[in-house]
C-alpha cells in the first residue's frame, strides 16, 4: 500500500510539473509573439456582435494571413475599459493573426472607429496584452 501511496504521488507530481512546464513554454512563445511590433496587422471590418471585450468582426481581409480562418473571427480587445462598441460599426483595429491553442482568439490591441475615433491606442493594448499572458500563463 505504501508503494502504490508512492507511485500515485510521483506521477501526480510528473503530471503537474509538466502542466506547470507547458505552461511557461507557452508564455515565453505568446510573449515572443507579441513584443515585435512587425507581428501586428491592421486590418478593417464590421462588427457582427459584441459584448464588454469580446468581439465578434466581419473582416474579408483575415484570410490572408490565417487561410483556414472565415471572414467572421471571433476577437478579445485588451483594453482595461469596456468600450462602446455598437453591432454594425465599422472599425480598424490591429491585432496578431496566430492562434496559440484551440479556442484562442486573437488580439485586439488597437481599435479606431471608421470616423476616426480611437477606443484603444496600441501602446495601451499592447502593453494589457503582454500582462494579461504574464498572468495567466506563469
Amino acid at each position: 500500500m505504501k508503494k502504490f501511496a508512492i507511485v500515485i504521488t510521483l506521477i501526480l507530481f510528473t503530471l503537474l510539473s509538466g502542466c506547470y512546464l507547458s505552461n511557461q513554454i507557452l508564455a515565453s512563445k505568446m510573449i515572443a509573439k507579441y513584443s515585435e511590433n512587425q507581428n501586428y496587422v491592421t486590418l478593417s471590418g464590421e462588427i457582427i456582435e459584441c459584448n464588454e471585450y469580446n468581439v465578434t468582426i466581419k473582416c474579408e481581409e483575415i484570410k490572408e494571413y490565417l487561410s483556414y480562418e472565415d471572414d467572421i473571427c471571433e476577437y478579445y480587445i485588451f483594453s482595461d475599459k469596456p468600450l462602446d462598441l455598437v453591432v454594425g460599426d465599422m472599425v480598424d483595429f490591429v491585432t496578431v493573426p496566430f492562434h496559440f491553442y484551440n479556442g484562442h482568439e486573437l488580439p485586439i490591441v488597437e481599435l479606431k472607429l471608421d470616423d476616426n475615433v480611437f477606443l484603444l491606442n496600441f501602446e495601451d493594448g499592447k502593453e494589457n496584452l503582454t500582462e494579461w499572458v504574464k498572468e495567466n500563463f506563469k
